[in-house]
């Protein structure tokens, strides 16, 4: 009940009951407008009731989806998280359907607002409705997660089958390559070849000793070495065949030694109780079932939607006029207001004005009356202090004029051809010369060839008509032939090569 404290009382002696004040409340409207349209009173309470119900679904909806981070008993967080999405969906239904205004047709209000709060509508309803989902068909839900689950472990098993079984068929024919290398089945071949002939001689030279065989005569005769002699062969034979058999061998093993077995241990988990049951698994789950839990879904964006299609399909009503009006009028009084503070603020900075006027002249006359009074008190000491500053102005004056009159005379021969950007024609590079100052001595030249600047010293021979320059630790003297508004030419006293100008 502590929310239907901030509902404002009605002093009217029509008013709604509270239910209906709480819905009006909820939904935003303005009390000041619909006190005057009691007609519109059931509608508004009923679109505060339905943004209400989202926003206590959107409560119980954010509280159990969290429930899956926080599992333990009786934990503060989920609802503190639910009470927190609540709020949200509450505060941003209100706003939207406060901001949508009754202004032209449907499709005008929906350009206001109306279009993207019907976008959003749906995405809430499908973040509201999933939880609640993933309660009501927990069953299933459950059972959908299990199978799942061992269909992933059933890929698994098979993906790792089939990986250890090309594994072995490689190192099958990796060991294949390396028996044909040392030629291991040929010389098993030999080897028990040979061993046979040998057993087979050493049998039937036994049984010829015996008399049990061969001849039937007991004793080592003639038959018997003759039988011993080819035992003896057929011995060395199987020696050798065998000597040649170890060789391959440890030749063989000692390759092999450091490739892995042919037959690979299969490493499964067979854990039935190791299933993987998260929130990301459960969403999986639930929208693997049939459509029935969409109708669910479905139910929630209507009801999200619900405030604005009501607000849309209404006509304007006493309510909106009456909003207009008081929104108008307001906006009226606010101006009145603003043009008030205007002409009062003005009348000040005029006053203000007005008054620093007076009191600036009141000042002048002040500091005139004072200095007036000064002068007649100290007019001694004021007529010496202008004897003294007239003197003093004279002595200024006097070294002023002979400074500039030295100045005068170190320019009074001052080339024409000084402070002007003279360019080189029929050159290969880009060279200008720029004489700067232009007094006798000790000028400055700056030499530009190809955008590129160097610094130099410059002196002007009046009587010879001649320059010297002093540039890039060289000294060269030029004579002066012609000098132009817009053309210079110089002759190099050296070579005697004439440089022709023009002005840049």
């Amino acid at each position: 009940m502590k929310e239907l404290e901030k509902v404002p009382e009605f002093n009217d002696n029509m008013k709604p009951d509270w239910f209906r004040r709480f819905g009006i409340w909820c939904s935003g409207a303005s009390w000041e407008a619909l006190k005057e349209c009691p007609n519109d009173w059931n509608k508004f309470a009923f679109n505060g009731h339905i943004i209400f119900l989202t926003a206590s679904l959107a409560f119980l909806s954010g509280t159990y989806f969290l429930s899956f981070v926080f599992p333990e008993a009786y934990s503060i967080v989920p609802v503190l998280f639910g009470l927190l999405w609540g709020f949200l969906i509450f505060t941003l239904d209100r706003i939207i359907i406060v901001s949508m205004k009754k202004i032209g047709g449907i499709w005008s209000q929906l350009i206001q607002g109306g279009l993207w709060r019907i976008l959003l509508a749906f995405f809430i309803g499908l973040v509201i409705a999933t939880p609640l989902e993933l309660r009501f068909f927990q069953e299933e839900i459950k059972a959908k997660v299990e199978l799942n689950d061992k269909v992933i472990k059933n890929q698994q098993q098979a993906e790792v089958f089939k990986r250890d079984s090309i594994q072995r068929e490689n190192s099958k024919e990796l060991y294949n390559s390396i028996r044909k290398k040392y030629n291991l089945d040929n010389l098993e071949t030999n080897e028990r070849v040979a061993k046979a002939k040998y057993e087979e001689l050493d049998k039937l030279r036994i049984e010829e000793a015996e008399g049990t065989g061969g001849t039937g005569k007991l004793g080592k005769g003639p038959v018997y070495r003759e039988k011993l002699e080819s035992f003896g062969i057929a011995k060395t034979n199987w020696e050798e065949a065998y000597r040649a058999l170890q060789e391959a061998v440890q030749k063989y093993n000692e390759e092999v030694s450091g490739l892995p077995p042919v037959e690979l241990p299969i490493n499964i988990d067979h854990n039935e109780n190791s299933i993987i049951d998260g929130p990301e698994a459960r969403v999986k789950a639930l929208y693997q079932l049939s459509g029935l839990h969409w109708f669910i879904t479905l139910l929630f964006i209507l009801i999200e939607c619900l405030p604005v299609i009501t607000k849309l399909m209404t006509p304007r009503s006493s309510y909106d006029e009456t909003l207009e009006r008081i929104e108008y009028e307001t906006m009226v009084e606010q101006k009145e207001i603003i043009s008030q503070k205007n002409s009062e603020i003005n009348e000040l900075l005029i006053k203000a004005e007005e008054a620093g006027k007076l009191k600036g002249e009141t000042f002048i006359q002040a500091q005139k009356d004072k200095l007036d009074a000064e002068l007649k008190s100290n007019k001694i000491i004021l007529d010496k202090i202008a004897e003294y500053q007239q003197e003093i102005a004279l002595l200024h004056i006097e070294n002023w004029y002979k400074t500039e009159k030295a100045k005068a005379e170190s320019t009074i021969d001052k080339p024409k051809f000084v402070d002007i950007f003279w360019k080189q024609k029929d050159a290969i590079d880009s060279i200008e010369y720029y004489f700067r100052n232009g007094s006798v001595s000790d000028n400055e030249l700056l030499y530009f060839e190809n955008g590129h600047l160097s610094k130099g010293k410059w002196n002007f021979d009046v009587p010879n008509n001649e320059i010297k320059i002093d540039l890039l630790s060289n000294n060269i003297e030029y004579v002066i032939v012609e000098v132009k508004e817009t053309r210079l030419r110089l002759k190099d006293k050296e070579t005697n090569e004439i440089l022709n100008f023009e002005k840049v």
